[in-house]
């Protein structure tokens, strides 16, 4: 039986339908660790884990987004579709001191830029795994590490990590855009799926500060 309109029309659906073709079979975003101390070291495994854990919550509280319009009237949403996606979510995790121990956010674009166009891609593609990538940098580190679950985060004082825009030009800093951005841990899914299109993240940073909000900015 086909899904019915409303369920249809779910953020997860069009997600696939948009991100998920023969040129991009999966999605995830490639996540840079510029921090190498030996207490990193040692919790590295556990912070990857960590922040795959908050995009999969992100993942299937769509359904309860859903729930009040559909439910009530149709029954329970079907879940496939988040499995789907959760299952298509294939992140690539770089981690090499020679290269990124302390390596600035100019650094990670420069090599951030140099891995799309070697895959035959270009940084302003409207995938946003092409024009978006994670840092994890020491602040980050600690902020991931000392998180709760995703169950137990209350709605302030969230976690987030650094987004780096890789079309992001110098003079760009001129209209009040440093393409660096915050993202709360529990919005990721949800980012990526903002960022899409030519424009990415530079479409949706509030400009005029060296540290706008996290995104999102009304949360």
């Amino acid at each position: 039986m086909a899904p019915r309109r409303r369920d249809y029309d779910r953020d997860v659906r069009a997600f696939l339908k948009t991100n998920i073709n023969s040129r991009h079979p999966t999605w995830g975003y490639t996540i840079y660790r510029t921090v190498y101390t030996a207490e990193s070291e040692e919790a590295w495994p556990s912070i990857v884990t960590k922040i795959n854990e908050y995009i999969r919550h992100d993942i299937f509280r769509e359904i309860e987004s859903h729930k009040k319009y559909y439910e009530i009237t149709h029954g329970p949403l079907d879940p496939s579709p988040n499995e789907q996606v959760w299952e298509l979510h294939k992140p690539t995790i770089v981690s090499d001191p020679a290269l990124y121990d302390g390596a600035t956010f100019e650094d990670i674009r420069r090599h951030w830029r140099a891995d799309v166009e070697g895959r035959g891609f270009a940084v302003n593609d409207s995938f946003t795994g092409n024009n978006v990538c994670l840092v994890v940098d020491e602040e980050v580190f600690e902020m991931v590490r000392d998180a709760p679950s995703p169950a137990e985060l209350g709605r302030t004082g969230k976690p987030w990590i650094r987004a780096v825009d890789g079309a992001w030009e110098a003079d760009d800093a001129d209209e009040g855009y440093l393409g660096v951005w915050r993202v709360n841990l529990d919005s990721l899914w949800f980012f990526w799926w903002d960022c899409y299109g030519p424009e990415g993240m530079a479409e949706k940073c509030p400009r005029g500060s060296d540290d706008p909000p996290p995104y999102p900015a009304y949360q």
